[in-house]
């Protein structure tokens, strides 16, 4: 059987985290971090990526991506292989600065996605780096800043971000202000039009070439309308991914692939 496509489809919404090897230093200090941030501002619009949320640590990095027509793959090998030569160019070291490839994991649910928005943005206060989830605001190695406060030219892709919290941009940055300061382990505020048609394209498209991997079948074949039995297997596969793994409900189910169907046309 042949192996399994990498979940890595344009418009494919990703966690993504990259580690230094053995764990070691990959920012030794802010000139390090800021050479790291102009390259994803320059290369991220070059992939057609969107950046929803991000976090410099010491030894590690937090993103959230949507995927671009090449998917993520692309603009994280040349971040990585642009900032390990520049880092140990300017360090006098050699050898490997991440811990192998970076690693990845899907976001199938608007819920799951502010939630991440949190949990993302919060690991500086979290790892003791910075006071308080009110300092954010002012920490500029996470993009918790560009969402709240006026910042040139930000990486998160600001409006698409706010509108997961509220129609207004003043009142979703109070609300993302209060979600980031809250314990509270209820679902996110979130506004009647919020991030839900983005993720369901993300999660059907996903859930198709889970089902045609498995089953060694040309996804394109299910976006086409094939009526063969492979086909209405790997659709009839894909249903139940997302109703019992999205826990999504059959109406959300229906749009996921409704919505993906429309835009692979």
């Amino acid at each position: 059987m042949p192996r399994t496509r990498r979940l890595d489809a344009p418009g494919a919404v990703h966690h993504v985290m990259v580690r230094g090897v053995d764990r070691t230093l990959i920012f030794a200090d802010d000139v390090d971090r800021s050479r790291y941030l102009d390259g994803l501002r320059r290369m991220a619009p070059e992939e057609r990526v969107r950046v929803y949320a991000w976090a410099l640590m010491p030894n590690h990095v937090h993103l959230v991506l949507r995927a671009g027509p090449h998917g993520i793959s692309r603009l994280m090998a040349r971040s990585g292989t642009s900032h390990a030569l520049a880092f140990n160019r300017r360090h006098d070291r050699v050898g490997h600065l991440f811990q192998d490839r970076f690693k990845s994991i899907l976001v199938e649910s608007d819920v799951h996605l502010r939630w991440l928005l949190r949990y993302v943005h919060r690991n500086p206060v979290e790892a003791g780096l910075v006071p308080s989830t009110r300092a954010l605001a002012d920490h500029p190695w996470t993009g918790h800043r560009e969402l709240v406060g006026d910042v040139a030219a930000p990486l998160v892709d600001r409006p698409t971000v706010l509108s997961w919290f509220a129609p207004d941009p003043v009142e979703a940055a109070a609300a993302l202000a209060w979600w980031m300061a809250s314990d509270d382990e209820r679902e996110p505020p979130a506004p009647e039009t919020s991030a839900e048609p983005e993720l369901l394209r993300a999660a059907g498209e996903a859930a198709v070439l889970r089902a045609a991997g498995a089953l060694g079948f040309d996804p394109e074949e299910v976006w086409r309308g094939s009526r063969s039995r492979p086909a209405s297997l790997a659709r009839a596969l894909a249903v139940q991914d997302l109703h019992e793994r999205g826990r999504l409900s059959l109406a959300q189910v229906d749009r996921a692939l409704g919505l993906s169907r429309g835009a692979a046309r």
